[in-house]
């Protein structure tokens, strides 16, 4: 819950230096419909069932944790109560860090994505004026920038597997493990049914049309990631 308040406190502080609205940011009331709604499902067989399928995949968040990914439509029972918890007509993925031992997880350990790219509330403007709205103050320039910088903020924010998996509303497509054995390196490829796709399009100031990959490298004992252990660049 603390990750999603910096990030939507990240966002509403930069409505004070910009003219043009910063990039939208999760629901902060998202995280508590969330656990309310999954409140009765304390383990990955309970929340398999509310889904109402088996998890997509799992991964190892530290040596006693797992994160989880359901993907959700509206052919599966529990994709309507999720969608209507963050407010979608999207499907949706539910991610879960669960603990390996099959214990209850813990109070808001789980999160629910849309599967969709957030890439068009990166708003640039295009110095067009219309009768409806005026020109805008801020230039494209200054736009690219100030998104960059608060795509950046977001990144270097999300320190684990989890935070990072929030901020892309999926997990990895796989994670490997490195020479030495201690880290381990994640790879996600998005596209338009990421949502985390725009927040990587806008670091990057790429066109919102392409896919791109994003790889962190990460401590295997759930610990925080070292700085700049992230990068991005274009392509499936």
């Amino acid at each position: 819950m603390r990750f999603w308040l910096l990030r939507f406190g990240l966002a509403a502080s930069g409505l004070a230096v910009a003219c043009i609205s910063p990039p939208k940011a999760p629901d902060p009331n998202a995280a508590g419909r969330t656990e309310e709604l999954l409140r009765s499902y304390p383990g990955r067989n309970e929340l398999s069932e509310f889904v109402g399928m088996l998890p997509e995949r799992c991964l190892k968040t530290s040596l006693d944790t797992d994160l989880c990914q359901w993907s959700a439509g509206n052919e599966l029972p529990g994709w309507q109560p999720m969608a209507t918890a963050i407010g979608t007509g999207d499907r949706v993925n539910l991610v879960c860090e669960l603990p390996s031992s099959g214990a209850p997880r813990a109070p808001a350990s789980c999160s629910i994505h849309p599967r969709r790219s957030n890439r068009y509330s990166w708003s640039v403007p295009t110095g067009r004026k219309t009768k409806t709205r005026p020109r805008p103050s801020e230039t494209a320039s200054q736009a690219r920038e100030r998104n960059r910088s608060i795509a950046n903020a977001w990144i270097e924010q999300a320190r684990t597997l989890t935070e990072l998996s929030r901020l892309m509303g999926a997990i990895p497509g796989s994670c490997t493990l490195q020479s030495e054995g201690a880290e381990q390196s994640c790879l996600w490829s998005t596209n338009d049914q990421t949502f985390g796709h725009g927040t990587l399009v806008a670091w990057l100031d790429v066109s919102k049309s392409k896919k791109i990959r994003f790889r962190c490298r990460l401590p295997l004992d759930g610990s925080p990631r070292g700085p700049a252990s992230c990068f991005a660049e274009v392509g499936d």
